[in-house]
């Protein structure tokens, strides 16, 4: 299978931005926002792709990731309606940036670490030198830095881990804040000299910080869990048909009979089971399940692929923090406080996290068993309003399986039959995540004390 990057015999455009224009035609943009999203997809072509001074195509892949988190934030509808639709035969749109997620995790750490003169770790100096083009919003990081973050460099008993999730709050509670807030898309947009763009170190600083409160987003019984109560709230949204608020309501019952007696882990490990069974009826139940909003947590989707990595990522980059002496700065031995250079870069291409359909597994268990869950063995809903509760008489449990039917033969049948399906590439996650996770990143072996 040809990689992401490369054009196949007889196209125009490589794999990926050839996915990336053709995914138009089922994404429902309106004509205002499909001219807006050709234009974006055609300044990737250009700047990126096309771009003879970037000869590294890990490089490129991690280029193309930082171009779509700036367009979740700077087009936060479009990107909402591509965000689960299938990139070509490979998966979903937003995968792409998940992956980049795992080749960024030990580079990200690594940045922290201090080793200025100044009292600066890596991740300060390059974030002031590339933010000199605005010398108001330079002064004010600099001003910040001084103030919040280089006490937290300078914690000696504090772990890697603790120091990236205490940086990461910072900017995102204190930095990005009041005035300032509008300032976080072009931060982020910022590239950091030699490895990658800022909003990469704070999407992988975020999984850190997910790992810290993710238990509690799975704790407690029936509506006291705030996964449960984030499903239980769609039934009174008006963005879900009336056949998925059917659907979410089983999967709801199914989840408040299951839950108790079972740990975290547990749990988590069967809403990702009852997720690949739920999306294999078809694409649109991954779009619908995927963007339920889970609230201090982010969406179901960013659930699912936190059951994929989460026991993956590594603690630290493999150094020890050094100590921080005030007015003497600190420098890790063997360390090149330059920008990294990406001249020697393991010549390992994109196609390591292209599948083959073949490899592809197919045993994924009928959801037959949403029928298990009955209304009349759900726990009391005591405090909760009456208009989150999902009336049987609007809809008919008996009718459920086949409304799902219906909608799942009319989507199947709308989808190509030369691409993989959309809800067995979304499936698939896992497998992309574990082969992504062995692929070195574009910038050298780490420059701290393990190299």
């Amino acid at each position: 299978m040809p990689t992401l990057l490369q054009t196949p015999s007889g196209g125009t455009h490589c794999t990926l931005i050839q996915g990336m224009y053709d995914l138009t035609t089922k994404a429902g943009l309106t004509a205002t926002e499909n001219s807006t999203y050709i234009s974006w997809v055609q300044s990737i072509e250009t700047n990126i792709i096309q771009n003879a001074g970037i000869t590294d195509e890990n490089e490129k892949f991690l280029l193309v990731a930082a171009e779509m988190q700036k367009l979740e934030l700077e087009q936060t509808i479009i990107y909402s309606k591509v965000e689960f639709v299938n990139i070509s035969s490979w998966s979903a749109f937003q995968n792409v940036i998940q992956i980049s997620r795992e080749w960024t995790f030990e580079s990200s750490l690594e940045l922290i670490l201090a080793t200025s003169a100044s009292g600066n770790c890596k991740l300060f100096d390059l974030l002031l030198s590339a933010s000199a083009p605005d010398p108001a919003k330079q002064t004010a990081l600099q001003a910040f830095i001084d103030t919040e973050c280089k006490p937290i460099i300078a914690n000696s008993s504090m772990s890697q881990t603790e120091i990236i999730i205490e940086i990461y709050r910072k900017f995102e509670d204190e930095f990005f804040t009041g005035s300032q807030a509008t300032w976080k898309t072009w931060f982020y947009s910022l590239k950091l000299n030699g490895f990658f763009a800022f909003s990469q170190w704070s999407d992988a600083a975020e999984s850190y910080y997910k790992e810290t409160i993710y238990e509690s987003i799975l704790e407690g019984e029936g509506f006291e869990c705030p996964f449960i109560l984030a499903l239980n709230k769609t039934l009174s949204s008006s963005k879900y048909t009336l056949t998925q608020k059917g659907f979410i309501k089983q999967l709801m019952n199914y989840f408040i009979q299951q839950f108790p007696g079972k740990t975290v882990e547990q749990r988590l490990t069967l809403i990702s089971m009852k997720f690949s069974e739920s999306i294999d009826l078809s694409y649109t139940y991954f779009a619908c399940l995927g963007g339920i909003s889970i609230e201090g947590w982010g969406n179901f989707y960013d659930l699912i692929i936190f059951s994929c990595q989460y026991q993956t990522i590594p603690p630290t980059c493999g150094c020890v923090v050094p100590t921080f002496e005030p007015g003497t700065g600190s420098t890790i031995p063997g360390g090149n406080t330059g920008a990294t250079d990406t001249s020697d870069t393991t010549d390992e291409s994109v196609t390591d996290i292209s599948i083959s359909p073949t490899s592809l597994s197919t045993d994924i268990t009928e959801s037959s068993d949403f029928t298990d869950a009955s209304d009349s063995t759900s726990p009391s809903t005591s405090g909760v309003s009456d208009a989150t509760s999902f009336s049987t008489d609007e809809f008919s449990e008996s009718t459920l399986a086949s409304s799902i039917a219906t909608e799942a033969t009319t989507s199947n049948a709308s989808e190509s039959t030369d691409d993989f399906s959309q809800s067995t590439s979304a499936s698939e996650a896992s497998s992309i995540f574990t082969t992504a996770s062995i692929i070195p990143s574009t910038v050298n072996d780490c420059e701290c004390a393990c190299s």
